[in-house]
């Protein structure tokens, strides 16, 4: 299980690497390649200690789990989690619009006032996707791709030769 996230490289990072002497074409171009590959990847701690690298796009609580027959170690999201982070989005995603919709109802200006009917119908459209997100919580046992994987360790089933950790779940 994916415990935290302690790097996320981003092109800002790369800007803030100040040098005192230029590099070559060769090197630059290889940092711009390790940026932009990083840009899209995260570093993340598992609950066993090993360390690995996935998808950006993780959360805390993810799985690394081994599909037979792959030379990968993927990561997945449980279906129910999935849906918690839907509907927080969609909360949010509803606070800014609430709040956008108090200043359009406080404002004296006509297209403000007409601009808060499109605002009530999308806080409403948001409303009945949230329902629906979290009536599907609890419903559906099963689990979401979120990418490949990087473990040290795990690429190529080094984990399953202590036979420690057979524990296999069908995934469908």
């Amino acid at each position: 299980m994916v415990d935290q996230f302690e790097f996320r490289a981003s092109e800002s990072d790369a800007a803030r690497c100040k040098r005192k002497q230029p590099i070559s074409p060769e090197a630059q171009q290889y940092e711009n390649t390790f940026h932009y590959a990083l840009h899209w990847r995260s570093l993340f701690f598992m609950s066993d200690g090993l360390i690995g690298m996935g998808p950006s796009w993780l959360s805390s609580g993810d799985r690394v789990m081994l599909v037979r027959g792959a030379i990968v170690p993927y990561t997945f999201r449980h279906v129910d989690d999935d849906l918690r982070l839907q509907a927080e989005k969609l909360k949010k995603e509803m606070e800014k619009l609430e709040k956008r919709l108090l200043a359009q109802k406080q404002s004296t200006d006509d297209k403000e006032q007409q601009a808060a009917m499109g605002t009530r119908k999308e806080i409403a459209k948001l409303r009945r996707k949230l329902i629906q997100a979290e009536g599907q919580i609890g419903r559906k046992d099963g689990w979401i791709l979120i990418g490949e994987a990087y473990v040290e360790g795990v690429m190529r089933g080094e984990v399953l030769e202590g036979g420690e950790n057979d524990i296999w779940e069908r995934i469908v």
